[in-house]
């Protein structure tokens, strides 16, 4: 038996159970209004904020786009540049070992001359150095009295 029969056994008043019935059927009713709305505003904020994601991520693909294709412009003028180096180069078949072997010789030459910079500026250094021993050697041999007159000049310091 359920709890409306036994009431209607009991009372038989029809009237009051229709009265509380349509009560916690109009407070559902009204708590089912105020979550929906609360739901359809959490969904409400999470569309705006995916829509405001996809504007960013096309205005970023957008920028990566032009940058692709500036890249491939920068790409294509240097494999021009390079075709242009090496076009002089290809006069027979073998092209590619020519431009090796052209590459391996600059690096060789580049290489020579670096180390005999390095050697000239070390031997630069050595003379230097020499100079400034010779200097040293003959002021202890000859004897100057420049840096004694200097410190006469000033009584404060004897």
């Amino acid at each position: 038996m359920t709890k409306f029969l036994q009431k209607f056994i009991k009372g038989g008043q029809r009237k009051d159970g229709h009265k509380d019935e349509l009560e916690k059927c109009d407070a559902k009713l009204e708590h089912m209004k105020g979550s929906h709305l609360a739901r359809l505003r959490k969904l409400q904020q999470k569309c705006a904020q995916l829509d405001k994601q996809y504007r960013d991520k096309t205005g970023e693909n957008d920028r990566l786009g032009s940058q692709i294709a500036q890249l491939e412009a920068n790409v294509k003028m240097r494999e021009e540049i390079y075709k242009s180096r090496f076009e002089g180069a290809d006069v027979s078949g073998d092209g590619a070992e020519e431009a090796a072997a052209q590459a391996t010789q600059r690096m060789r030459t580049i290489t020579m001359r670096r180390k005999l910079i390095d050697l000239a500026r070390a031997q630069t250094d050595e003379i230097e150095f020499l100079r400034q021993e010779l200097d040293r050697l003959r002021q202890r041999t000859f004897p100057s009295f420049a840096h004694a007159s200097k410190q006469a000049g000033n009584p404060d310091e004897i």
